[in-house]
């Protein structure tokens, strides 16, 4: 079952799940800034490690190292994604975020990387709570309100309001994690920037990893005329590094306390 608002990006994601490979490397850098909270957990109970909107699976390896793939749940709202995952041991689910179809306190761990930007704050993680077992450990990233900057100015000067759907704000998580007692717990902000050589390029790669741009109402930013205002500006937004993408991520790392 799934919220029919996010149809459009489960559509999204599903198009380009052969391509997202190829464009994943910010990703891959913020899986790996994540990771680094693993490592300090040394106490868990028995359960499913869920790994909540893997997309096509890329960062089970980097889970299966660390938990074993026996205990690991693929989660994701795009089954077409889920079948191109390489791994068979892991058990995979195709389900929303926001409405899982699991039993309350059934993992030990989950782990979510740059998905749930997708879903509302409260709604995700009270599913994420419900489902975690007191002393499991939720360790999520988060694509937040202000990332893309180069990608904002340049499509609102060539008159758009806005180029993707939009992302809350950390104060929105901030506000839904307060609703929760946790053990411990650990939210920080950071910024990364990658660097593409052309414009054509670093649209490409939005387009690769399913964030494809789109007005308020749904339509494509990419007539022809605004289409090459777009690349123009882009073009002006040009650094010594290349043309920059910037992100802004949140980083939680939270254990669930005990009724």
């Amino acid at each position: 079952m799934m919220n029919e608002c996010k149809m459009p990006i489960r559509r999204a994601f599903t198009r380009r799940r052969h391509s997202y490979a190829a464009h994943d490397y910010p990703q891959r850098r913020i899986a790996t800034h994540l990771a680094q909270r693993l490592v300090t957990v040394s106490d868990m109970p028995e359960g499913w490690i869920i790994d909540a909107g893997c997309g096509i699976g890329r960062d089970l390896p980097l889970l299966a190292q660390r938990f074993g793939h026996e205990r690991l749940l693929a989660v994701d709202f795009s089954p077409e994604a889920l079948a191109l995952m390489p791994a068979s041991e892991v058990t995979r689910l195709s389900a929303d975020l926001e409405l899982l179809p699991l039993a309350d306190a059934i993992c030990a761990g989950y782990w979510s990387n740059c998905a749930w930007q997708w879903t509302r704050p409260q709604s995700v993680l009270a599913q994420a709570w419900r489902v975690l077992k007191a002393g499991g450990w939720l360790w999520a990233s988060i694509v937040l309100a202000g990332t893309f900057p180069e990608l904002d100015r340049a499509v609102r000067t060539v008159g758009v309001t806005s180029a993707l759907a939009r992302l809350p704000a950390e104060t929105e998580w901030e506000h839904a994690l307060g609703t929760h007692s946790w053990y411990a717990c650990h939210w920080e902000i950071r910024h990364f920037t990658f660097y593409y050589p052309d414009a054509e390029t670093l649209l490409h790669a939005i387009r690769g990893v399913g964030a494809n741009p789109t007005t308020h109402s749904g339509s494509p930013v990419w007539t022809p005329g605004r289409r090459r205002a777009l690349l123009d500006a882009l073009e002006r937004e040009r650094t010594e590094e290349g043309l920059g993408l910037s992100y802004r991520v949140g980083f939680l790392a939270a254990c669930k306390k005990g009724g």
